[in-house]
């Protein structure tokens, strides 16, 4: 543990910080107790402070969009990848999502997948079974059936 590899501005987490790496290298007998205070208290300090929460949550959220808008394409892409490349999670990517965009990780993956279908199918060069592959869905007949669902119509009749 460092001092100098927390970045804040907030002068109660630093020094909170620097308590804790005194004490993680001492021999107190009650290090884990005075440790867990005060992560207790940089925990409750990164509470009240809205800024660094929302700001940490839309970090997240923009990096996990931009993972997703360089898979989307492939069909093995799940959130259980995506949390793990952002290193958070399954359930606190999914709870980040809803927070930030108001949807989840799933939905807002399948929304760039669909996005992607309209433009292709607009284009009528390629027939809906690579349409299908090409924005990342493993079954044609799952993707017709969901885009039928979703915009009233079958995607041959685009």
């Amino acid at each position: 543990l460092k001092s100098d590899c927390v970045k804040t501005d907030n002068p109660e987490i630093r020094t909170a910080f620097e308590k804790i790496v005194t004490l993680y290298n001492s021999e107190s007998t009650v290090k884990n107790a005075k440790l867990c205070s005060l992560a207790n208290k940089i925990y409750s300090t990164l509470c009240e402070d809205r800024n660094y929460s929302s700001s940490y949550d839309k970090q997240k959220v923009q990096k996990a969009c931009s993972i997703i808008a360089k898979n989307f394409e492939n069909t093995d892409f799940s959130c259980e990848t995506l949390a793990k490349e952002c290193n958070v999670s399954d359930v606190h990517l999914r709870r980040l999502f809803k927070k930030v965009l108001g949807v989840s990780p799933v939905q807002y993956l399948v929304n760039l997948r669909f996005d992607k279908a309209i433009k292709l199918l607009s284009l009528n060069e390629l027939s809906v079974s690579q349409i299908a592959l090409e924005c990342g869905f493993s079954d044609v007949y799952y993707f017709s059936k969901a885009y039928k669902k979703r915009y009233g119509h079958s995607p041959t009749k685009n």
